[in-house]
């Protein structure tokens, strides 16, 4: 199955649940639904086929969350724009990956003008709100007002084009079909505790592993709390306010989390999984998140190759019958992943 299978399994079941809330709006699962399709059919009304590589950039919010779904509804390709890169590298990987449409969010609208007047694959830019100058989304889609008519699912279908962190020269595309992401989804689900209704919140950028975890809820019509940008402390609140279920964050924000004097003032009682990942993480500073959080911290690694569960490591993979810590076991990197065959 796809992303937008599992969200359309969403919808049918849960439509009034929200499905995605940041600071200045909301959207239920039948609105998002219903939005993603008049994206889709804008997409192919304006000429865009299937297989055409798009980009969204944007911060993390509502409407990069409805964007992307009606980009995965008309069967294109997601090229994942991260704007916290150099607008250099933005450039060149959309020229290099082909890209021909891109979605932005008002907030980029200068760097969104200079990828438009700079790249020679990139034919359209529209944004995603209305505070801009440029042609505004709900304007492009007004036409286009209808149900998309998708065909057949294609697991071997290309998902997304995810660049490599470019250690040995520019980044490489990574071709990621439907199935890989499947594979990806089913290993979280099989390994880690995901339940109806459950708080995902997004804090790192979605444009990566936070977006893909954030999907990962949506056939039992969980909702994604989004947050724009990392801030320590207001991660702590909006934990204890919405009862945040699961998250994922890099080392680097678990540290200056910890950090705060006040870390410990808040209520974790919620919280299932805090997933941390995209780098290794100090023993040390495992154990003192499990003493603040709770036994919640969970890891999976992987690679954008095979994306984040070749292994992974569960609560209840460290803790002994007791509730003691596994130190050997905290330390590891997991147990295989159950989809994966991993070689010894």
């Amino acid at each position: 199955m796809r992303i937008i299978d599992f969200f359309d399994n969403g919808a049918r079941i849960y439509p009034d649940n929200l499905a995605f809330v940041d600071d200045n709006s909301q959207y239920s699962y039948q609105e998002a639904q219903q939005l993603s399709h008049y994206i889709a059919s804008a997409i192919k009304g304006n000429g865009y086929n299937a297989g055409t590589r798009i980009g969204v950039l944007s911060p993390n919010c509502c409407e990069a969350f409805v964007t992307l779904l009606g980009l995965f509804r008309s069967e294109a390709v997601w090229l994942p724009i991260n704007p916290r890169n150099a607008l250099e590298s933005n450039i060149s990987l959309l020229d290099r990956f082909d890209g021909e449409l891109l979605f932005y969010h008002s907030s980029y609208e200068k760097e969104a003008l200079e990828i438009k007047a700079t790249t020679h694959s990139i034919k359209e830019i529209v944004c995603i709100n209305t505070n801009c100058d440029e042609t505004v989304l709900a304007t492009w889609v007004e036409h286009y007002k209808q149900p998309f008519e998708g065909t057949d699912e294609n697991p071997n279908g290309l998902f997304a084009l995810f660049p490599t962190g470019g250690t040995t020269g520019e980044p490489k595309g990574v071709m990621l079909t439907h199935k890989n992401i499947e594979t990806f989804l089913s290993n979280f689900w099989a390994h880690f505790s995901y339940q109806d209704n459950d708080a995902h919140l997004v804090v790192a950028p979605m444009t990566h592993t936070a977006g893909i975890l954030g999907c990962a809820h949506f056939a039992r019509g969980g909702t994604n709390y989004i947050m724009a940008a990392v801030d320590p402390e207001g991660i702590l609140k909006v934990i204890e306010k919405f009862a945040i279920t699961h998250f994922f964050i890099p080392p680097t924000v678990l540290y200056m989390m910890l950090a705060l004097p006040n870390v410990r003032d808040y209520d974790y009682s919620s919280l299932k999984h805090l997933i941390v990942g995209a780098a290794p993480t100090s023993l040390e500073k495992l154990k003192h998140a499990i003493d603040v959080f709770g036994p919640v911290l969970t890891e999976a690694f992987g690679q954008t190759e095979a994306p984040a569960s070749i292994t992974a490591k569960a609560p209840w993979d460290y803790l002994d019958k007791d509730g003691n810590i596994i130190e050997s076991r905290l330390q590891s990197i997991g147990r295989p992943c159950v989809f994966n065959t991993v070689k010894f």
